[in-house]
């Protein structure tokens, strides 16, 4: 196709006298099929149109779920049965929730994606109806384009053949012919231009809608199998919440027959007590420094004193729950000896030192029971005696007689008479330990310094005194020297198990029997009401928060039964234990112990 010379058609518009009324009538009849001035002009609505592309849908906020979990990383609660319960409710609850939003983000790229497949769908009819235009207007301008090269070799013969001017009229008219069909070609490649831009954005528009396509199935796909999984943690959670509500069933069911077992025993122990003196034999003290107790079976006890002691008793009408003037026990009940097998009665004064009934009431009072020994009883203090001193031994004291000296009941003192206690927390889980290092430290609160082995463990202590420092000494320790009230004096409880106890009573923060966890509520009351502190480094080291080390519960045991360890060191220090005495820390569970410090300097 030959292209339009411009100048020559310039030229011929002109120089000749055109008809332009006629020419604009032309223009008018070929516009038909072409393209609407009007709207161009008029700056008309644009056939563009445009789509946003599909995002990430956001949730509601969901809160930061727990972080412990177990080898195949499902969640893993801790603490207690009744916190565990509550932890795996609680995650329940934030999966269910996060299930819930995972639907509603799949329902709504769904619904993206139903929408972006109708408009590519519509974008794909827009571009096959744009390519059949565009292939008009292609066809046009060629048969335009023959047009004019045909009127123009018209022109030319008639000016070759106008040699007398008589075809000035005849190339007038072809001229004006080529200058319409000029314009029309002229325009037609305005549309040509117009449509393949427009056929060009159809076909991005496409691609995008495309992308945007593949880009939602992806994240329908990453959605739908973030919601299988939290579905799989959601059922692992509601098995281990079933398994810790039955725990914690079986464990209340104990505790409530171990309540009612109790409750039964007191009982029986009342109607056991003597008449004469009920309010002193309900509890007993083996000696002035003897506060470490535990209830034992008096009667196999009993059972290892002679026939002629017991009958020494009933003649003599000796009460053996009769006790001295400062409160301590009159009469105890120890081995005759560290190589003895056989028990005897022992009548002690207020400082523990005394003597056995059969020494007693020997030969000269007629009884002639002695076989060997002096029958004598000393305070661990007096070291001067090496056979007959209590570190030696277990005491006894009669704490209620029923009808004859063969049904009893005791306590036994499991406590060196030469030490003190304080609770220590087994921090890093390889068990309660003192150390090889000797410190000086008041650790009976008496005012006066006392060779000890340090603690390699934590102490929990607490600020008696209102000073604004705990742990100071023993009696801001957990133990038989503590000073609950800071009256300056020790209550008289009998280990750290009970004095702890006795503080969380105090406040209310625990019943005995059903509730017997200091959680962190609880541990919060007693940190800014008690100054309730640990120490991390050993007794003469400053106490910190129990939370800065990571503690967030401690667990008090439901019995008061305790098991001493003697000498369980190899450094002549005594570790007492209680089933169920154990705390957590960074969410691992850990057991405390009460440690009985032998004084190196006494």
């Amino acid at each position: 196709m030959s292209s339009i010379d411009s100048n020559f058609l310039t030229s011929k518009i002109s120089s000749s006298s055109l008809d332009l009324s006629n020419a604009q009538k032309t223009l008018e009849s070929a516009k038909d099929g072409l393209f609407d001035l009007s709207s161009i002009t008029s700056g008309g609505d644009s056939f563009i149109s445009t789509t946003d592309a599909a995002g990430a849908t956001t949730g509601t906020s969901q809160s930061q779920l727990p972080n412990t979990t177990d080898s195949n990383g499902n969640f893993v609660a801790t603490g207690s049965y009744a916190s565990q319960i509550q932890q795996y409710q609680q995650y329940i609850s934030q999966l269910e929730q996060q299930i819930q939003e995972y639907e509603q983000q799949i329902q709504q790229y769904n619904t993206q994606l139903e929408a972006e497949k109708a408009e590519l769908e519509a974008t794909n009819q827009k571009i096959a109806a744009t390519e059949q235009e565009l292939q008009n207007y292609e066809n046009q301008k060629a048969a335009k384009e023959a047009q004019y090269e045909n009127v123009l070799a018209q022109i030319d013969q008639a000016e070759a053949n106008n040699e007398d001017g008589e075809q000035d009229v005849v190339i007038n008219s072809l001229t004006s012919k080529l200058n319409t069909l000029s314009t029309e070609i002229t325009l037609l490649g305005i549309n040509i231009s117009s449509k393949s831009a427009e056929l060009e954005t159809y076909k991005e528009q496409a691609s995008a809608s495309q992308a945007t396509i593949a880009d939602l199935e992806e994240k329908i796909s990453s959605t739908e199998t973030l919601k299988t999984t939290a579905e799989l943690q959601k059922t692992d959670a509601q098995e281990k919440l079933c398994a810790a509500q039955e725990a914690k069933a079986a464990e209340d069911a104990a505790k409530a027959a171990a309540a009612k077992a109790a409750a039964e025993a007191a009982k029986k122990a009342a109607e056991c007590e003597s008449d004469s003196d009920d309010s002193d034999s309900s509890t007993s003290s083996s000696s002035s420094s003897s506060t470490s107790n535990k209830t034992v079976d008096g009667n196999s006890i009993m059972s290892m004193v002679s026939d002629e002691e017991k009958a020494i008793i009933e003649e003599e009408g000796i009460d053996l729950t009769e006790k001295n003037s400062d409160g301590s026990a009159k009469y105890i009940i120890a081995q005759g000896g560290t190589s003895s097998t056989d028990y005897h009665v022992y009548e002690v004064d207020s400082s523990g030192n005394g003597s056995s009934l059969a020494r007693k009431y020997a030969e000269d009072e007629g009884y002639d029971i002695v076989e060997e020994g002096y029958g004598n009883i000393y305070d661990a203090s007096n070291e001067d005696y090496d056979d007959c001193y209590y570190a030696e031994r277990e005491v006894y004291n009669v704490t209620g007689v029923c009808e004859d000296t063969g049904d009893v009941t005791m306590e036994c003192s499991t406590k060196d008479y030469a030490t003190a206690s304080p609770l220590s927390f087994d921090l890093e889980g390889d068990g309660v330990k003192t150390s090889d290092e000797l410190i000086r430290y008041d650790i009976d609160g008496d005012g006066k310094l006392d060779t000890i082995n340090d603690s390699a463990d934590a102490i929990l202590v607490f600020d008696a005194d209102g000073d604004g420092i705990s742990g100071e000494d023993g009696s801001e320790c957990f133990g038989d020297n503590t000073d609950l009230d800071g009256d300056g004096k020790a209550d008289g409880y009998k280990d750290g198990f009970e004095a702890l106890k006795a503080l969380a009573d105090q406040e209310g923060l625990v019943d005995g029997v059903y509730d017997t966890t200091l959680d962190e509520e609880d541990l919060k009351v007693l940190e800014e009401k008690y100054g309730l502190q640990i120490k991390t480094d050993g007794y003469n080291s400053e106490a910190s928060s129990l939370f800065d080390a990571g503690i967030t519960e401690i667990n008090l045991a439901t019995t008061d039964e305790t098991t001493l360890h003697k000498n369980f060191d190899g450094k002549q220090n005594d570790l007492m234990t209680q089933e169920g005495a154990t705390f957590v820390v960074n969410g691992e569970e850990r057991e405390y112990a009460d440690i009985w410090h032998a004084k190196k300097d006494e």
